[in-house]
């Protein structure tokens, strides 16, 4: 019977510690609790009566404190302490905080209902701690009241189906600072109130195609700073009320066009610089989508498509245009490279009926083309821009900067010469082997016939 039960128990805890890292158990055992007795908050924490306020931070306190003397607090400000261990029993004797700050301390995990008997909690921050995981069920009891969660700044690289399930009361999530790879389809599903999400910092490379459907009232999502290369069709569709989308400094090498993403054209804010976008035709259909649209920082390539949003930067004010250009907008064509206000004199001839045409380009010497460049640069915008259109409604261009007919000339005539150049010294050539030939054959020829001395006639 005892070894029965030593192998249950072996089993048991084999399981637990098999799923618990990758989020397929509901429950994963705590710190231990620490047997000192927890202090009492009249005696290390400095209560204003005024703000109903308890001053707790920073007192290198283990243990939450007992509420003796604080039971009326509002805010309970537990920051920059020691604590690692939080529980209903230790909270329970709060239950008229609204704002409880227990960040920056060194929390590894959190039970199911630690915030049960806060009845009135409406801000709690837990950031800056060492959460690796949130279980289902950890904010049960706060459904109804809960409006800002605080979780960055931890080490969270698993997020259960049901972490936040229910919590249709929270307006902000701050999940930023953290190890996420992976946002499943449900992971937000109920939030009806959610506006704010951060979710910048992680390591974020695959997110569902519905995993922000329900957020009908999500205005600000932050993606930046993660691994997308890519986003899934559908990703923003039916949010109505979204104003700003943050993905810079991610991996993106293409954007779907926005009726594939569920894009609207309300956005105040769209943030693609510093991805790896080479194709400019990618970022065509967003010119138009948000007040303030940043582009810059990627690699584009130097084709007709960028003419186009050369030409549509161009015509917008001087005051506008930061709204675009945070970043350098450069394109490149071989080992030259071009920002937006240059003018890209290696694009020739583009197809004014397709915007997706292959450029034509010029073979003008390294040299002569950044003189030019160099030149047209010191010309006025308006200059610029001449040229630009001249560029974008001919077929072949007109500019004299980049005649395509004298070029095509000029390259007929040198293609010309070389031939001829050619020719000559090949007939040339074979002439003096045969002269040469014919010479040394004559010199044989009278060697041989040439009579000895001494012959007798």
């Amino acid at each position: 019977m005892t070894s029965c039960t030593t192998m249950d128990m072996f089993f048991n805890f084999f399981l637990i510690a098999m799923t618990m890292p990758f989020g397929l158990t509901d429950t994963a055992p705590l710190p231990q609790r620490n047997n000192q007795t927890a202090p009492i908050c009249s005696e290390v924490c400095k209560f204003d009566e005024w703000f109903q306020r308890a001053h707790c931070e920073k007192r290198a306190l283990g243990k939450v404190p007992l509420p003796s003397g604080c039971e009326g607090a509002i805010i309970l400000e537990l920051q920059g302490n020691s604590i690692t261990y939080v529980d209903t029993e230790l909270l329970s004797g709060y239950r008229n905080v609204k704002t409880l700050d227990i960040s920056n301390n060194e929390i590894s995990a959190l039970e199911p209902e630690t915030f049960v008997t806060m009845s009135d909690l409406k801000n709690l921050l837990l950031s800056d701690n060492q959460l690796m995981y949130i279980q289902n069920g950890t904010f049960s009891g706060t459904e109804n009241h809960l409006q800002r969660l605080f979780l960055n700044g931890n080490q969270i690289s698993n997020l259960t189906k049901d972490a936040f399930s229910g919590l249709h009361a929270v307006a902000a999530l701050y999940l930023n600072n953290n190890q996420l790879e992976f946002l499943a389809a449900t992971i937000f599903r109920g939030l009806y109130n959610m506006q704010y999400i951060n979710l910048s910092m992680n390591h974020l490379t695959l997110i569902a195609a519905h995993t922000f459907k329900s957020l009908l009232n999500l205005r600000f999502l932050y993606l930046d700073n993660n691994k997308l290369s890519w986003l899934p069709n559908g990703l923003f569709t039916g949010l109505r009320s979204l104003e700003e989308v943050h993905l810079s400094h991610n991996a993106l090498l293409y954007m779907s066009s926005p009726g594939s993403l569920g894009v609207h054209n309300n956005f105040s804010l769209l943030d693609l610089s510093h991805n790896n976008l080479t194709e400019p035709g990618n970022i065509l259909p967003y010119l138009t989508i948000a007040e303030r649209f940043y582009f810059g920082g990627n690699p584009y390539i130097c084709d007709c498509d960028f003419l186009l949003v050369q030409q549509w930067y161009n015509n917008k004010p001087d005051k506008e245009r930061s709204s675009y250009a945070t970043s350098p907008v450069l394109c490149r064509l071989d080992s030259l490279a071009f920002n937006i206000d240059d003018v890209v004199i290696g694009v020739t001839s583009c197809d004014t009926g397709s915007a997706t045409s292959s450029p034509r380009y010029t073979g003008i010497p390294d040299a002569s083309l950044k003189q030019e460049t160099t030149e047209v640069t010191k010309s006025p915008v308006l200059a610029q821009k001449n040229i630009l259109d001249a560029v974008l409604t001919s077929p072949v261009s007109t500019s004299p900067l980049i005649n395509d007919n004298k070029i095509q000339n000029v390259t007929q005539i040198e293609d010309k010469t070389f031939g001829v150049t050619i020719y000559c010294a090949v007939v040339l050539t074979l002439f003096f082997v045969l002269w040469t030939a014919k010479s040394v054959h004559s010199i044989v020829l009278r060697k041989k016939c040439k009579p000895f001395k001494g012959t007798v006639k």
